[in-house]
């Protein structure tokens, strides 16, 4: 789930013999790591918090931020199965803590499922791996069985065999901690892994109800009253709300991204951790990089960095950065989110795009059937998902405490781009990407055939009777918004003498050139268009509309005119 790091030093209480830097992604199983003799960044401190926390405990991180590397670690750990506990966890931070969180090393019998794959289109499916898993887990503690009574072994041989009735697999948790206590003499661990993946994926295909019904019983069961629990602790990406598989729960403790406590830097990397990252890997000079693109979640008050993404990033030869967490997992439930808004709030996700600010009132709880209509739970359940960072606090005019939201890193802007355009944009025009590789190539020779093209196309005269110049104006600003992830986009801005009529700064100028000023002139059809275009761009410079590129560090820009003359347009760069 999260990265393996070998190397031959021991840094930040890191352990390894190799003789050389290698980095695998992907692997999530911390036995894999220790044995194959390499370190990770230690988090191995979230099982002292696990160890000190309360008796439930729910985690829910974004994808891809070390939850089942954690909750690995704490199997390792706790389960009285495992006989080098010393070796796995010699030279880690954990091994450095008291005497009441290490007694517990190899003591306790433990439970440990993932539910990440438990995804399919019906019910039954569902259903199925369900059975499967029950019958899966009870052949793993195959143990148990010479210390049953009769009707007890009667039990376990039917769910090991998946003939168990469905009130017998809904009980099975209580059923199983129940005899592990007793034979073993110590209290259970429940780790449940990805708990939410059955529902996210049950709500995207349309039947959460049944999958609720199906397994609320077997997590109350397992979990609510259960007096051979030691520690039930489960992760995934949300906190369910109304639809809870933990209804009536004794008060668990849940460690969300915005209230985190002892957990905030458990997850993810820190910027010490992602210092080391760097400079061990041979790219210290990167740093800004990093920040730029994969920092700025905040889980707490603590600045986290994306770690599957750092990970490619060290690893990479490429000069530079890319997207990689967009890649990772089945992002369906934010698409359908997005899509299924209404028109009143493509404003704002465009806004946030571009770098104005927008405040919501956030909550824990995510509720399904709220996130297609309700405002405060889409940026809730993007919050929690790890598309938006919030930042400071404020009372609205009812008193309610607002936060305000926005894109963590050029990271997240490509891929919350790329679905605000999957959700609202739907161009039919198979020019466009010719028309914003122009732009970004300051090539105006191509820019001038692919947007002239287009404009001919769908542009009416009575489109541009009133006013030419309004309209060629916003005509070209509806192609350029959909570069927003690259740059910052304004229009009509004061700059110098006078206004710009558009200037887009590059957000990261090694990788998107130079600042571009665009000078928009409309003519008749007896004016010669040079002579115009020739008038744009001294009006550029005696205007000194560069003063804004300068204000953004930037000491040279491209000036662009572009003049409408009925349907045809000319275009040149300076």
């Amino acid at each position: 789930m999260i990265l393996l790091l070998h190397w031959q030093l021991e840094v930040f209480g890191y352990v390894s013999r190799m003789t050389h830097l290698t980095i695998k992604i992907g692997t999530s199983d911390f036995r894999a790591l220790r044995e194959k003799g390499g370190y990770y960044v230690d988090k191995s401190l979230f099982v002292a918090e696990i160890l000190k926390g309360s008796d439930i405990i729910v985690l829910p991180r974004p994808r891809r931020f070390g939850k089942t590397l954690n909750m690995s670690t704490l199997r390792l750990f706790l389960d009285r199965k495992i006989a080098d506990q010393d070796a796995l966890f010699a030279g880690l931070k954990l091994m450095q803590e008291q005497e009441r969180v290490l007694r517990h090393k190899g003591r306790h019998p433990v439970i440990y499922l993932t539910l990440k794959d438990w995804k399919f289109d019906d019910i039954d499916a569902l259903r199925l791996k369900f059975v499967h898993a029950m019958a899966t887990l009870f052949g793993e503690n195959a143990e148990l069985l010479a210390y049953l009574d009769e009707d007890e072994t009667r039990l376990f041989r039917a769910l090991r065999s998946s003939q168990a009735s469905l009130d017998d697999l809904q009980s099975s948790l209580l059923t199983l901690s129940t005899w592990m206590k007793r034979v073993h003499g110590e209290e259970v661990a429940i780790l449940i892994d990805e708990y939410d993946s059955p529902l996210i994926n049950a709500w995207t295909e349309g039947y959460l109800t049944e999958a609720i019904k199906l397994l609320r019983p077997w997590f109350s069961a397992g979990l609510k009253d259960n007096t051979s629990i030691f520690k039930g602790v489960m992760t995934g990406i949300l906190r369910v709300g109304k639809e809870s598989l933990f209804s009536g729960l004794n008060n668990p403790e849940i460690a969300t991204v915005l209230n985190s406590g002892p957990f905030e830097d458990k997850f993810g990397f820190t910027e010490d951790e992602v210092t080391r990252l760097l400079t061990d890997f041979g790219k210290p000079g990167r740093l800004d990089e990093a920040r730029q693109w994969y920092n700025g979640y905040r889980f707490g008050e603590t600045t986290i960095y994306n770690p599957w993404s750092i990970t490619h990033f060290a690893k990479s030869s490429d000069p530079l950065p890319e997207a990689y967490w967009v890649n990772t997992s089945d992002n369906a439930l934010v698409y359908e989110s997005l899509a299924a808004r209404e028109d009143d709030i493509r404003d704002q996700l465009q806004g946030i795009l571009e770098g104005r600010e927008v405040r919501a009132v956030l909550n824990d709880n995510t509720v399904f059937a709220d996130i297609a209509h309700d405002p405060d739970s889409l940026w809730s359940f993007l919050v929690h998902t790890g598309y938006l960072k919030v930042g400071d606090k404020a009372q609205d005019w009812r008193g309610r405490t607002t936060f305000s939201l926005s894109i963590p890193n050029e990271e997240l802007r490509f891929i919350f781009s790329t679905f605000v355009d999957r959700a609202y944009w739907k161009p039919s025009y198979k020019g466009l990407d010719r028309i914003l590789e122009g732009i970004i190539l300051d090539n105006a020779e191509l820019l001038q055939q692919e947007l002239g093209e287009l404009f001919r196309q769908i542009v009416s005269f009575h489109d541009i009777a009133k006013d030419p110049e309004a309209f060629i104006h916003g005509f070209f600003l509806a192609m350029a918004a959909n570069l927003s992830n690259r740059y910052l986009i304004e229009s009509n801005r004061e700059s110098g003498l006078g206004r710009a009529d558009m200037i887009l700064i590059p957000r990261h100028p090694s990788q998107y050139g130079l600042p571009k000023i665009f000078e928009f002139k409309s003519i008749n059809k007896d004016e010669d268009p040079q002579i115009e275009l020739t008038a744009a761009l001294k009006q550029i410079a005696a205007k000194d509309y560069s003063a804004r590129c300068r204000a953004s560090g930037f000491t040279d820009f491209t000036a662009f005119a572009l003049v409408q003359q009925g349907k045809k347009l000319f275009i040149q760069r300076a």
